[in-house]
């Protein structure tokens, strides 16, 4: 249940960038706070905002850790690491 809910919450935030996000790419520690998302497709459109002179034409992210104090959200920053992205 509380994976289903993490899902939607990544795909609603970061669904601009990464395809859709999947439980089997995630494994949540509830209690110690970890997130960890594994093998993400990039989005071909991820970065137009910026506004480059440049195309994804395909992209990876190995791992993304998320780390956050959950009874302290508005107070304690969350942690993102991302790893491997081709």
């Amino acid at each position: 249940m509380f994976e289903g809910l993490v899902v939607g919450l990544l795909n609603q935030y970061l669904g601009e960038f990464i395809e859709n996000v999947s439980s089997e790419d995630l494994r949540a520690k509830v209690w110690s706070g970890e997130v960890i998302l594994k093998k993400l497709k990039v989005k071909t459109k991820a970065l137009d905002f910026l506004q480059l002179p440049i195309n994804v034409v395909s992209g990876y992210i190995g791992k993304i850790l998320l780390k956050a104090d959950w009874a302290h959200l508005g107070s304690k920053p969350v942690v993102v690491n991302v790893e491997d992205v081709y």
